[in-house]
């Protein structure tokens, strides 16, 4: 933890709370320390070889950083985070920030706040996207009521900035309850995954247009996937090329948690939105959580997973870039993989240099 203080009492320093994006050679983190009272930002430009002092972008002590997300959005970081009292854990509140500069190291001294709710669920999962060609602000989709599948709510803003009451609410019309929510704008609409009852479910806005200033969602749901297994305890959408939506998702059953893969099953942007590729087991057996991401044009998977009471980090990158194709046919070895018995699996070729967002000369780099 970048926090060297210390205080009688405070425990653990390192709050849990993490959040990573990657635009072209920049890396922008944000984590949580000192039982999730401080949040800090940090950046790099070169892929994570250097970095800059940690930032210190709020101390609430009387409060806990719950759920972090961080984005690159009009040239600047944002941040939005879920906030509780420590003791009573509600009222919480949905927030938001925005860099004063493209590096990070300067924030304002107060959050935006976008919702608060004495429910305890409000924002018990988060996504934050923004900025497409035809949307001008942030999006937050978060979920709130007093039970695990709660209302889903989508917060906009067309301030670029997103300051005070400039954001509107609406909950997700028809019977959109769930969680573990996941956003991605995909072609022309905002699409959206989460987990309701004991299945995976996506949804998807109209059509955007230049003129578009709000989001209007489809009246329903799809089920992707439903299972006794509870498919889409965590999952992540993902854009494959420019107009393809697929979800790398686990299932939440004790003794079968597993990841899976599936994609629309038509690149074309007329395709039903029910169409998508039959489940595909990909890797682990007690995922305890899943993240996901495109590498060099390919979708890959990093699992969580306990084996015989140690944590190991599964990782699989698809053969192509429509994803992967063949399930994985064995579990994982319950045998620990030391370092010098490790495979080696040669590197995938470097990704084209894409432009890095502006950073003066003068922002200090420490190895």
């Amino acid at each position: 933890c970048v926090d060297s203080t210390s205080a009688a009492g405070d425990g653990a320093y390192f709050g849990g709370r993490l959040a990573v994006r990657v635009s072209g050679n920049s890396v922008y983190l944000a984590f949580t320390c000192l039982r999730g009272q401080k949040l800090f930002f940090v950046s790099s430009i070169d892929g994570g070889s250097a970095w800059g002092a940690p930032v210190l972008v709020q101390h609430t002590p009387a409060f806990e950083y719950m759920h972090v997300v961080v984005r690159f959005i009009g040239n600047r970081p944002v941040v939005a985070a879920v906030r509780q009292p420590l003791e009573t854990a509600w009222p919480r509140s949905v927030l938001y920030m925005r860099a004063e500069d493209g590096n990070g190291d300067q924030w304002p001294s107060t959050w935006t706040l976008v919702d608060q709710s004495s429910e305890q669920y409000i924002g018990a999962s988060l996504a934050l996207r923004g900025f497409s060609s035809r949307w001008t602000g942030p999006v937050i989709v978060a979920h709130d009521d007093t039970d695990a599948n709660g209302v889903l709510k989508v917060y906009t803003t067309t301030d670029p900035v997103g300051s005070a009451n400039s954001w509107s609410a609406m909950a997700l019309p028809g019977t959109a309850r769930g969680r573990y929510v996941s956003l991605r704008g995909v072609g022309d609409r905002w699409w959206c995954s989460y987990q309701t009852g004991r299945a995976l479910a996506v949804r998807r806005t109209s059509r955007m247009t230049t003129s578009n200033t709000s989001l209007e969602w489809e009246p329903e749901h799809v089920i992707v996937n439903a299972s006794e297994a509870s498919s889409g305890h965590w999952q992540q959408m993902l854009r494959l090329g420019a107009v393809t939506p697929g979800i790398v998702y686990s299932t939440e059953d004790a003794t079968d948690r597993k990841a899976y893969w599936t994609r629309q099953s038509s690149s074309s942007t007329n395709n039903a939105i029910d169409a998508w590729t039959a489940p595909l087991y990909i890797m682990g057996s007690n995922c305890s959580r899943v993240s996901s991401a495109v590498v060099t044009n390919r979708p890959a998977a990093l699992c969580e997973e306990r084996i015989d009471g140690d944590w190991h980090f599964l990782y699989t990158i698809a053969p192509a870039a429509s994803g992967w194709t063949t399930p994985l046919s064995t579990a994982p070895t319950d045998a620990p993989v030391t370092p010098s018995s490790r495979a080696r699996v040669p590197a995938p070729p470097s990704p084209p240099p894409w432009p890095a967002p502006p950073h003066p000369t003068s922002h200090s780099r420490t190895t």
